[in-house]
Parts: C-alpha cells; structure tokens; sequence
C-alpha cells in the first residue's frame, strides 16, 4: 500500500480525531461562550430531558455529570425515537433500536407514519423527524427520494408547511418550516432551490412581522430560523443573535415571548441549540451526524465510505505538507 492517503481522507479523518465530544466546540475564553455556559447551567439545574442533553452537551460532559432521563420504551410514537436519536448521540450512547423503529415507520408513498406501528398519515411533523433523526443518527438506510418527495408535496403555495397534512388552508408554522427546510436538505434537496428559497422566505417574513408587535415572535421561532440558516449554508448575522438576545433573562434562561418574567425550559434549549449553531461554526444537527458518528463505530475504526461522505462536506480543514502518514494516524488514535 503505498505510504500516503490523500490529503482530504486523511485530514478528515484527523479532523474527526481531535473534535472531541461536544456538539459545538467554541472558544471558551468568548464572551458568548460563558453567556451559553450560564444558559447550559440553567437548563442542567431545571432538569433534562433528550433536547437538553444535545443541547448542554457542548457545555457540560455528560459522562461524569450525574444524568440520565427516562426513555419510553414503549412508545410507538415516531417523533418519541427520534428525539431519542438526539439524546443518546449526544451523550455517545447506542441508538440503534430508535433508528430501526423509524425505518420501519416509512411507508410506501414515502411518508414516515405518525406512529412506528405504520399507523397514522395526519402529522407532517413525525415525517420531518423521521428524516432528521436518521440524518442526526448518521442512517441513510430508507428510501430518500420518496421521502422528500412527500414533503415537497406537502408544502403550502406560500412556501410553509402545517402541522396536519390537512391543514393546507390554515396558516403555516413557521418553527414546522424551518424544521422542514433541515430536512428538506438533509433530503438531499439543493439549498438554492425553489422549495428550500419560498419556505425560508416564508420564515424571514412572519418573524420579521411579528418581532414588530409586543410579544415578538418566539424564541423557539428565532432559533429555528437560526438554525435552518446554518443547516443550509446561510451566514448567520449578528442581527439574528441579537434578536434572540432580546429574549434572555439575566440567570441565563430564555422566555418564550418578550414579555415574558420567567425562564421556559423548551425555549431555553432552543436558544442554545441556536447559540452552538454560532459558536461551533456548524449545525448541531451536522455535528451529531458527523462528528459523533465518524469518531468511532460501535468503538472500532472508521469506515472509507463515511470518510469519503465527510470529504465531500465543508468539514475539511487543510495541512501545510498536504499528506500525513498512516503512522501519524496511528499516533494520534492512541493518544484518545
């Protein structure tokens, strides 16, 4: 074999070694850092479930912190193993059952089925989930065209999407959009086109239109608009941070509108899913799939075919040399 690897493999695959842990990986010397720090405390200290695992994890090590939640193992309920995806990845535990119970919820037409049992065809929302927990749990193994086929069906003329298949004449959800986009593209539907462009449009315009009443539009709101932005590839603005600032207390919680005197735990791990998606230079979502998922498999090596996938993402960096050898390669696993 000859002695080099290609520069790309080989600088993925270090890149890989040395991310560590966390879902974002920020300098902790910011100041938006130690404001996330606080924000993770808070969430910590209130009690956590599978969003908040994903989204202190970046801040708190939860393989010595003293955590654990409970997990429903009867839950037929498609959107139940998929946030259960999250939760486990983020704390590098074996997440296989969920991911098998999702792929056996996709139906013929593409749809995943609002229950795992197959049964249901009502909720858009267990159909994103379905997309976005397997992309979060670095599972590719269903049927993607249909899929995204089904969703592309199911967007409104305006661009959003509804939280029932037959709601098509009710307004759209803005938070259920920007959570289609992500999956839309995790899909693999280009950022550029038409779908992806109306939805976000649709987004943009009703939080701009409702950051001008008293109430503001959500946290939850803004930081899926925040997120959507960097799971697509959008730069994000320090005018979006800052809208979403407007909305924390000073113990570092978030509220849910602006009006709002006391902290909201789910609007609390969205605002710092939202704040990791700034810091770590990458989507949360991206990192679990990645990061997570190439570190290691099942505790053995990494496989060519996911270090090919990951050359093929913006996650490469670059080396002065341009090649390393696989003796630097062996040197470093050792090290972790």
């Amino acid at each position: 074999m000859h002695k080099y690897i290609s520069r790309v493999m080989l600088i993925v695959m270090l890149s890989l070694i040395i991310v560590g842990t966390g879902v974002g990986f920020a300098d902790s010397s910011n100041e938006m850092y130690t404001t996330a720090v606080k924000t993770a405390n808070w969430l910590y200290e209130s009690g956590l479930d599978e969003w908040n695992a994903v989204a202190v994890s970046p801040y708190i090590d939860l393989k010595t912190a003293d955590y654990s939640y409970e997990r429903n193992l009867e839950s037929v309920i498609t959107t139940d193993s998929a946030r259960y995806i999250l939760g486990d990845r983020a704390m590098d535990k074996d997440i296989s059952m969920w991911t098998e119970n999702l792929i056996k919820a996709q139906l013929e037409n593409g749809k995943f089925a609002d229950r795992i049992n197959r049964n249901g065809e009502s909720l858009v929302n267990a159909h994103v989930w379905g997309i976005l927990g397997l992309y979060s749990g670095y599972v590719d193994d269903y049927d993607k065209t249909s899929a995204l086929e089904w969703l592309i069906n199911n967007q409104n003329a305006d661009g959003s999407f509804s939280v029932f298949v037959e709601d098509e004449e009710v307004a759209g959800s803005p938070d259920l959009t920007a959570m289609a986009v992500c999956a839309m593209s995790a899909a693999g539907l280009e950022s550029s086109s038409d779908e992806i462009t109306k939805a976000m449009a649709f987004v943009e315009n009703w939080i701009l239109n409702a950051e001008s009443t008293r109430n503001g539009a959500s946290t939850e709101s803004i930081s899926w608009w925040i997120m959507a932005k960097k799971f697509i590839g959008e730069d994000l603005l320090e005018s979006d941070k800052s809208m979403l600032d407007a909305y924390r207390l000073e113990d570092g919680s978030y509220t849910h509108f602006k009006a709002g005197k006391r902290g909201s735990g789910m609007a609390t791990y969205h605002a710092l899913l939202a704040t990791s998606d700034f810091e770590s230079g990458t989507s949360w979502m991206k990192d679990l799939r990645y990061s997570k998922g190439l570190k290691t498999l099942g505790g053995s090596f990494l496989t060519i075919d996911r270090i090919v996938e990951l050359a093929k993402t913006d996650q490469i960096g670059s080396d002065k040399a341009g090649y390393f050898t696989w003796e630097t390669i062996r040197e470093a696993l050792k090290a972790q």
